[in-house]
């Protein structure tokens, strides 16, 4: 009677490390999960800011240009093949 006591314990025992490693692991990757997806949204804010920054930075290098370039000339037109 003894020995089978004991078995069931040392059981139980195994059961229980493998439940609370289980556990763990379930709240490292809901911790992770939720982690990538708030760095995933900042890293997404910041691409868009920096890609409206260019955007309106060529778009005034362009307005610049066409500004300075008084003799009608369009050379965009040649280099694009319409005339």
């Amino acid at each position: 009677m003894w020995k089978s006591r004991y078995g069931n314990t040392v059981r139980n025992q195994n059961g229980q490390g493998l439940t609370e490693y289980l556990i763990l692991v379930l709240l490292i990757a809901v911790v992770s999960i939720g982690a990538a997806k708030s760095l995933g949204t900042t890293i997404k804010t910041k691409i868009k800011e920096a890609q409206n920054q260019i955007n309106s930075q060529v778009i005034l290098k362009d307005s610049q240009d066409s500004d300075n370039d008084s003799s009608g000339f369009d050379m965009g037109r040649i280099f694009k093949g319409s005339h």
